[in-house]
C-alpha cells in the first residue's frame, strides 16, 4: 500500500500521542522512552471500512538504558469526514 500524505493523518497521530501507549507496551516508565521515528500507514484499502480507518503504526523508540526497540501498532480511527465540530 502506498504512503498516504500527511494531510491525511489526523493531526493527533503524533510521538507525543503515542509514547503512553508504547510505555505501557513496553513496560517501562514514560519518561524512559523516546519516540525517534513514526510511521503510519494505510493497513487497509480505502473504501474496505465505512465507519472507521485502520491505519499500521510503527514506533521507533530509544530506550534510557541505551536500546533501541521497533513497536509495531494497529489503530482504528474514525474517518475525517469534513464536518464541522
Amino acid at each position: 500500500m502506498a504512503q498516504i500524505p500527511s494531510s491525511e493523518i489526523p493531526s493527533w497521530m503524533t510521538k507525543e500521542y503515542f509514547s503512553d501507549v508504547v510505555a505501557q507496551k513496553l513496560g517501562i516508565a514514560e519518561s524512559e522512552v523516546q519516540i525517534s521515528a513514526l510511521d503510519v500507514k494505510p493497513a487497509t484499502e480505502s473504501g474496505d471500512n465505512f465507519a472507521s480507518k485502520l491505519y499500521r503504526v510503527a514506533v521507533e523508540v530509544s530506550c534510557s538504558d541505551g536500546s533501541s526497540k521497533k513497536v509495531p501498532l494497529i489503530v482504528k480511527a474514525l474517518p475525517n469526514l469534513g464536518l464541522a465540530e
